[in-house]
C-alpha cells in the first residue's frame, strides 16, 4: 500500500500548488486556469476512495443489465474480446474485495462500449421500444451513479 495514499498525494499536491504557486502569479489568464486545475486536483482527490466500490456497482450493474437486453433484440453475448472478458471479470467479482481498479476500469469501460454500441444500433431503428427504454434506464443509473458516487462534477455539492 501506498504511503501517503494516492488522495492523499492528490491533496498534498493542491494544497502546495496554492501555498507556493498561487501566490507568485498576478491576476490573469494563468492564475485562474492554476485555480482550476487545484479545484480539480482536489475534487479527484476526494473521488479517489470511492472509485473501487463505484466501478464495483457500474460493472456489475452493466454485466447483468447488458446481457438481457441483447438476448431482447436477438444478438448473441459475445465469445471472445474485451466485452466478454469485461463480463467474465464482472460475473467473478467478489462483494467484499473488488479486483484492483485498473481491472474493474477496463471493464467498466469495455461494457460501456457495448452500452454505447447497442444504443446506436438502437438509434437506428432496430430494435423493440422496450429495450430502447431499458438501455436508457441503464444509461440514466451509469450517470446518476457516477455523480452521486464520484462527485466530479462541478454541479453536484460536495459532502
Amino acid at each position: 500500500m501506498l504511503n501517503p495514499s494516492l488522495d492523499e498525494l492528490l491533496a498534498g499536491m493542491a494544497d502546495g500548488l496554492a501555498a507556493t504557486v498561487l501566490p507568485e502569479l498576478a491576476p490573469g489568464p494563468a492564475r485562474d486556469e492554476l485555480l482550476a486545475a487545484i479545484a480539480l486536483t482536489r475534487r479527484v482527490a476526494r473521488a479517489v476512495p470511492r472509485l473501487g466500490p463505484y466501478l464495483h456497482t457500474d460493472t456489475a450493474d452493466l454485466a447483468d443489465t447488458l446481457p438481457r437486453l441483447w438476448a431482447a433484440v436477438g444478438l448473441d453475448e459475445p465469445a471472445d474480446g474485451p466485452v466478454a472478458d469485461a463480463l467474465a471479470l464482472a460475473r467473478s467479482l467478489p462483494p467484499e474485495t473488488p479486483p484492483p481498479a485498473t481491472e474493474l476500469a477496463a471493464a467498466d469501460l469495455a461494457l460501456r462500449d457495448a452500452a454505447a454500441d447497442l444504443s446506436a444500433q438502437l438509434a437506428a431503428g432496430t430494435g423493440p421500444v422496450d429495450v430502447a427504454a431499458e438501455l436508457r434506464a441503464l444509461l440514466e443509473r451509469l450517470a446518476a451513479r457516477e455523480a452521486a458516487e464520484l462527485r466530479l462534477s462541478p454541479w453536484v455539492p460536495l459532502r
